[in-house]
């Protein structure tokens, strides 16, 4: 809901937030990262947020440490699945763990995915 409403999104792990800015920088507006760590958020040259330690280890859902990029998105919109394939594959998915949401992507784009379709609620 709150993707929807603000089209931000946070994207945190080390990896991940690394890959995704080499490859589209533009889709990020700004960087958090805990007053511990603040010398990470000059790799991305992007707004610093810095928050305290402790605030910073509520966002931190996977408890990394590393800096957690904003990003923008656009309106997300509905998917008919009983039509046609967009793209030569589609990926549909019902994540129960969303820290595993970076394993997916990175398994579609080795499979040359184009979309990835995500559920509400896991199948």
């Amino acid at each position: 809901k709150g993707i929807k409403k603000n089209l931000q999104f946070l994207l945190s792990g080390s990896k991940v937030t690394t890959e995704l800015f080499t490859k589209t920088p533009q889709a990020f507006t700004g960087v958090i990262v805990s007053e511990k760590n603040q010398d990470q958020a000059q790799d991305f040259q992007l707004k610093i947020h810095l928050f305290s330690n402790e605030l910073f280890k509520q966002i931190d859902s996977l408890g990394t440490g590393a800096p957690i990029l904003i990003g923008k998105t656009s309106l997300l919109g509905n998917v008919e699945l009983a039509a046609e394939p967009i793209g030569p594959l589609d990926i549909i998915l019902g994540l129960q763990d969303p820290s595993n949401l970076g394993a997916a992507i990175r398994s579609a784009e080795a499979f040359n995915c184009k979309n990835i379709i995500l559920l509400k609620k896991p199948f």
